[in-house]
């Protein structure tokens, strides 16, 4: 009974994650074209490297926490409550600009 509970509950977890990560819209890199640092700041190529790398990693961060707040979730609440909590959050959002 143990292993049944156990498998259901990482299929149900497997499930929860792949539905929230397919209501995600897409990493911003993807969806919009890369921003000319180096000339939008009047920076040199050097400086205009180091700012990448700050963004990159920050984005990097956000989104591993993004995924185990997912992880979290899935094991805590049904795919219902998932479901519902997530649609409450999209309400919430503002408008695309």
């Amino acid at each position: 009974m143990k292993i049944l509970f156990t498998a259901v509950a990482g299929f149900i977890s497997a499930a929860v994650i792949g539905f929230a990560a397919a209501q995600m819209p897409p990493p911003r890199d993807m969806a919009h074209p890369p921003v000319d640092v180096a000339a939008v700041l009047n920076i040199d190529a050097g400086k205009a490297s180091q700012v990448e790398a700050i963004l990159r990693a920050t984005h990097e961060k956000m989104r591993a926490a993004m995924e185990e707040n997912e992880r979290q979730l899935a094991a805590l609440l049904t795919p219902e409550q998932v479901a519902a909590l997530r649609e409450a959050m999209r309400r919430q959002r503002p408008p695309p600009r």
